[in-house]
């Protein structure tokens, strides 16, 4: 998933982080069948030894920009535990007033 439009136009990888953003929305919408499939997508895409660049060639899967990327890693757990907890039903929803 791209940061935004214009990225497309400058070559660009893909923001690893997007990605599992994207599994904790679909994961807090009851879409988990989905959540799953984008979260194991996005896994595929570290090295050998489970570590992430903070972009994603989109065409070749090439890491890109910083290496390895700690806001990435943090969008990885944070997603694994979204999982987990909606589908063990000891999610809580923050509401914002």
């Amino acid at each position: 998933m791209h940061r935004n439009e214009q990225s497309k136009d400058r070559h660009e990888g893909a923001f690893a982080l997007c990605s599992f953003w994207e599994v904790d929305f679909l994961a807090r919408s009851g879409r988990l069948d989905e959540a799953h499939e984008v979260y194991e997508a996005a896994l595929s895409f570290a090295n050998d030894v489970d570590l992430f660049a903070e972009e994603i060639d989109p065409e070749t899967g090439d890491a890109l920009g910083n290496f390895p990327q700690g806001f990435t890693h943090l969008g990885v757990i944070h997603a694994a535990l979204t999982l987990r907890d909606i589908e063990e039903g000891t999610h809580k929803m923050k509401r914002t007033s």
